[in-house]
């Protein structure tokens, strides 16, 4: 069935007019809906819609298929020259199975403009039969089974407990859904929700803890992270000067709004050299940045969200002539420890008096180059670092200065499993989550390691050839892209997951994400 509908005869008659005039301004031609208006839902019983349509053309109107015509539809009302009311009409839909159409509103050498029909079928009460599987992460999909669903989404919601789960697809007796991510990671129930009923499954669905990314991109080139209690307020730091002029570097702050702000750069701090760590303490709620620097002082920046974002320089006396400011870390106490550059030597700051008390001498072979991965195992005394040079793994007791090493090889590369197998390829930012869990950023490994009492294992990324060597060992290992680049920090979210850097390309220097995991 089609209609042809003239309107706006005035306008074109006065193109005409004066067509060839150059003196007079030709008006455009145009033909468009509302977007949000483009697709149109009718439930079950008879009714009707208006919708506006703008155009200063003569319009072709047609419904497609051609089955359509039975039950729906439709007319045009001229308002104004430019302006007109679509009127679309369904009959009452007496069967379960809903139905489609489309009309499609075009006009001489000009583009179609599509309407989208939909209408739901009669409703009965639904049942629920069964889903699988029975366990998941996000992202999974779940397939539930029952009767009366109808086979529009969009009239269906589904969540798992309170959390609302993205449909893919609909039939009236199944159901393909995505496991959204589940907050409090405990077994829950999965419901379905057609007009006002709703339906459980007896059975629990038992939630799985998975890694997701999210990008949070910065255009900077960032090389240490960290995230207050809340999750919304991230800091990080440009260390690196090859290719940066020195009032580039320093301290930054990206909003939860996803603004970028300078805090402070290095020469705020005396002597300092850049700095090389940034941690939030959830004691104090304040930040902090440690800078590399010679004497006997140990430099920080101190970040108060509190008061408008300040920053301060501490200078905190260690006592030990040296190369300060090899890493930074927090643990749940409020106390902050470092390392001394030169002679490993671990220091503990207490930030409510500022004074400063050696802990210990993390050594092995002589004086080697640790790297800036610092952090204590949550529920423990046990600070880790780790020999950026060999990959060695350690931690040193707080208390007592005991210091312990895991991993007993001396060579580097690409390997999970015991300590005894473990390896590491320059192990970078490190941190504890609440379980003591500890994650190291593995950066030439393109990886973030987990270790914990039973060894090493690998949670995200991972080089090519990594995979391979691993599934060649047949150990469980999942590779979220073709190929991670880069991974320069990280760090936990108390209720948010993590936060990663990555570099996603070596062609840009510029180019680094934050990812949400």
């Amino acid at each position: 069935m089609k209609y042809i509908i003239l309107y706006g005869m005035c306008v074109i008659a006065q193109m005409l007019l004066f067509t060839g005039c150059e003196d007079k301004e030709q008006v455009s031609s145009y033909l468009a809906l509302d977007k949000d208006e483009q697709s149109q839902s009718f439930t079950a019983a008879a009714s009707t819609k208006e919708i506006t349509l703008f155009s200063n053309l003569g319009v072709i109107a047609d419904i497609s298929p051609v089955e359509a015509t039975a039950w729906c539809r439709f007319s045009l009302k001229s308002v104004t020259e430019a302006e007109s009311v679509l009127i679309i009409s369904v009959d009452e839909n007496t069967v379960k199975k809903g139905r489609k159409a489309i009309i499609t509103l075009t006009a001489p050498d000009y583009r179609n403009v599509k309407v989208n029909i939909t209408q739901s079928g009669i409703i009965l009460p639904i049942k629920l039969t069964e889903f699988e599987p029975h366990n998941g992460g996000k992202g999974d999909i779940v397939t539930l089974k029952g009767e009366n669903f109808g086979d529009i989404a969009a009239n269906l919601h589904v969540s798992f407990g309170n959390t609302v789960a993205e449909i893919l697809s609909a039939s009236d007796t199944e159901l393909q859904v995505k496991v959204p991510k589940i907050t409090n990671n405990q077994p829950c129930k999965i419901s379905v929700k057609l007009d006002k009923m709703e339906e459980a499954y007896t059975d629990n669905f038992v939630y799985e803890k998975r890694w997701w990314i999210e990008n949070l991109k910065v255009d900077v080139l960032p090389s240490a992270i960290a995230v207050d209690n809340t999750g919304k307020n991230i800091l990080f730091l440009r260390r690196f000067p090859d290719d940066r002029i020195p009032a580039e570097l320093g301290l930054y702050r990206l909003s939860e709004t996803g603004e970028v702000s300078f805090l402070a750069g290095y020469d705020r701090v005396a002597g300092g050299y850049g700095f090389t760590s940034v941690v939030y303490d959830n004691v104090s709620k304040k930040f902090y940045a440690i800078a590399e620097c010679g004497g006997t002082a140990i430099q920080l920046i101190v970040v108060d969200p509190a008061n408008n974002w300040s920053t301060e320089v501490k200078a905190v006396e260690a006592g030990i002539d040296g190369y300060w400011g090899v890493g930074l870390t927090a643990s749940k106490d409020g106390k902050l420890y470092t390392r001394q550059g030169w002679t490993n030597t671990v220091i503990e700051i207490d930030p409510s008096t500022w004074t400063a008390k050696t802990i210990g001498l993390v050594e092995r072979h002589g004086n080697q180059e640790f790297s800036t991965a610092l952090a204590v195992a949550t529920g423990t005394n046990n600070l880790y670092v780790q020999i950026r040079s060999t990959s060695e793994l350690a931690y040193i007791d707080v208390v007592t200065g005991e210091v312990t090493w895991l991993n007993t090889s001396v060579e580097t590369g690409y390997w999970d499993g015991i300590f005894a197998e473990a390896r590491f390829l320059r192990g970078e930012q490190m941190c504890s989550d609440d379980a003591g869990n500890i994650y190291i950023v593995d950066q030439d490994n393109h990886a973030i390691r987990m270790v914990n009492n039973t060894g090493v294992s690998t949670v995200i990324g991972g080089m090519v050839l990594a995979l391979l060597m691993v599934l060649a060992k047949m150990q469980n290992y999942v590779l979220l892209q073709d190929y991670v680049w880069m991974l320069m920090g990280l760090c936990i979210l108390e209720t948010h997951g993590m936060l990663v850097l990555e570099k996603p390309s070596l062609s840009s220097l510029s180019d680094y994400k934050i990812l949400k995991y």
